[in-house]
């Protein structure tokens, strides 16, 4: 699960930013994808994902990047 976190900037010795995760196609699709044969998928109509794959991805890496280093702030986004 993803859980709030907070850190000062004053604390940090550094900034790691983070882009935004990028998927094509049937990969990022919002449907359940079912492996139906060695070269088909299917994309579920009524059993969807919270948020976008790619979405979920970069906020999981930035989560537990931000976990991992203390001394580092971890930003997801393109740079400033």
């Amino acid at each position: 699960p993803i859980g709030a976190s907070s850190r000062n900037v004053t604390d940090t010795d550094a900034q790691l930013r983070i882009q935004t995760v990028v998927l094509r196609g049937a990969l990022n699709n919002l449907g359940i994808a079912m492996k139906i044969d060695s070269n088909q998928i299917h994309a579920a109509n009524y059993n969807l994902w919270g948020e976008s794959p790619d979405v979920m991805l970069t906020t999981t890496a930035q989560q537990a990047l931000f976990n991992a280093m203390p001394n580092w702030m971890v930003i997801k986004g393109l740079p400033v």
